[in-house]
């Protein structure tokens, strides 16, 4: 078994003995540009129309028309209601403790 394992040991190391390392060279090359490159900056310009809202009241109608259809009495799902669908304790902070949902 010792002489296998030393015939095969030898073999490898005879494989690999003819090998050499070989560094390679670098010559370095200069490299001129034919054209000269200019750098394009875009500008962007985005134009928003935001409505204006010139009315406070409309403002307030408006809000009003998106939470409820402008109906004091609308209560939703969740419990919220009046006009602008506040909840109950938005409403006891700004000073209505005895409103009811119903």
């Amino acid at each position: 078994m010792t002489m296998v394992l030393s015939v095969f040991g030898l073999s490898i190391l005879s494989a690999f003995a003819g090998i050499t390392y070989i560094k390679p060279t670098v010559t370095a090359i200069e490299v001129t540009p034919v054209k000269e490159v200019s750098v394009i900056t875009p500008k962007l310009e985005v134009k928003t129309e935001m409505p204006i809202v010139k009315n406070h009241n409309k403002f307030l109608d408006d809000i009003g028309f998106r939470e409820s259809s402008n109906n004091y009495k609308a209560v939703n799902q969740f419990g919220y209601l009046g006009k602008y669908q506040f909840g109950r304790n938005t409403l006891n902070a700004i000073g209505f403790d005895s409103i009811s949902n119903y």
